[in-house]
């Protein structure tokens, strides 16, 4: 996902981007964020510490204008698959691990919390 950070879109058609092996990667970051937060096999402060991860990995995207991919990966998070319907079960859990991370990663402005909060 730390290339995504990389690409260059101009001239690129949207469609296209579906091609990217970093759209790929990133709904399968989603898609392991979810499985860790909904999982009991994984105590708090490690769900924590993955959360942290996502959330600075979002950030950077974010910083990038590459909010598409920040929206990917969250939307792969709450999802059980693509096109399915929002997994309502996942957005109370989400939340209060988010309200466990570190302060700095919070922010108002955020394509994490922005998300969150129009499903919540």
């Amino acid at each position: 996902m730390g290339s995504a950070a990389h690409l260059d879109y101009n001239g690129v058609e949207q469609a296209n981007i579906q091609h990217f092996p970093e759209y790929q990667a990133a709904k399968t970051f989603g898609g392991m964020l979810r499985r860790i937060i909904k999982s009991s096999k994984f105590r708090d402060h490690q769900k924590i510490y993955f959360l942290e991860i996502a959330l600075r990995l979002m950030r950077a995207l974010d910083q990038r204008k590459l909010q598409s991919y920040s929206c990917l990966v969250f939307n792969n998070c709450i999802r059980r698959h693509e096109f399915t319907s929002v997994d309502m079960e996942i957005i109370p859990e989400l939340i209060r691990i988010h309200q466990q991370v570190d302060h700095v990663l919070m922010s108002k402005d955020s394509t994490f919390e922005s998300e969150l909060a129009k499903h919540s």
